[in-house]
């Protein structure tokens, strides 16, 4: 019978599982850098968005202010298109249009939008386990924008500016959508 003796074998044997374990353990190293540094630009970008979208609600709130006048000349031609020549009660007018307005007011849903944006960043900042949660904020986030297009004011400038400020939010609400998917 010819070949390395017994303790031969057991050296090389040994060697190679030290190699082996070293080449490994730099592979599972580098792969955690690689992941970390993956995981650090991923919520540099989705901060980025975040602030993106409480500057689209800040805008909102400037124009939904703005809208209110705007909402009351046109509820006040309305009622005069509908009632021909009789006269308006200034008082009756005066309460139609603040509930027409109360009923159109964002305010609520800016500051649930807020909140959101707030409780994403904290979670991001958390650490692990927060996919699911993430999810849960940015389906919240987008039931407020839906909530908000809805209570639009008509095709007035800041109606349309409101409009398109809300289609902006949704979008970078599914962009974030998209990145959450990313996250364990």
């Amino acid at each position: 019978m010819i070949g390395p003796p017994a303790a031969s074998l057991e050296e090389e044997m040994a060697k190679l599982e030290a190699v082996v374990s070293r080449c490994l353990a730099e592979a599972l190293d580098k792969l955690d850098r690689m992941r970390e540094g993956e995981a650090n630009h991923l919520r540099e970008e989705m901060s980025s968005r975040l602030r993106k979208i409480a500057a689209l609600a800040s805008t909102i709130a400037v124009l939904a202010e703005r809208a209110r006048p705007a909402f009351a000349r046109r509820l006040e031609t309305r009622l005069k298109e509908l009632l021909g020549e009789a006269q308006l009660d200034p008082v009756r007018l005066a309460q139609e249009a603040a509930l027409a307005a109360e009923r159109s007011d964002v305010s609520e849903e800016l500051a649930r939008l807020g909140s959101h944006v707030q409780q994403y960043e904290a979670l991001l900042s958390g650490g692990a386990d927060v996919g699911k949660k993430l999810d849960f904020l940015l389906q919240e986030m987008q039931r407020e924008t839906n909530t908000l297009l809805s209570k639009t004011p008509g095709n007035e400038d800041e109606g349309l500016e409101i409009t398109r400020g809300a289609l902006e939010i949704k979008s970078e609400i599914e962009k974030l959508r998209e990145q959450v998917q990313n996250i364990e």
